[in-house]
Parts: structure tokens; sequence; C-alpha cells
């Protein structure tokens, strides 16, 4: 069984700049499908 990687500095700022654009669209998505519900 191969080891894990060590996590590298590039992939830390990689998730760091990924995630809030991700929650991001997440919540964009969810606001556009509680208008369309509602309505």
């Amino acid at each position: 069984m191969a080891e894990a990687a060590p996590i590298t500095p590039g992939q830390v700022s990689f998730l760091l700049g990924f995630i809030p654009v991700f929650v991001a669209w997440i919540y964009s998505e969810f606001l556009e499908y509680q208008k369309s519900s509602s309505a």
C-alpha cells in the first residue's frame, strides 16, 4: 500500500482559493432553487 503524499503549500493555497468559490456557487444555486420553488 502506497503512503499518502504530504500536503504541499500549493495544494493548501488551491483549496483555500477553491472552497469559497464552491460554497458561493452552492449558495447561489440554493437561492435560485428557493426562488423557483416558492413562486
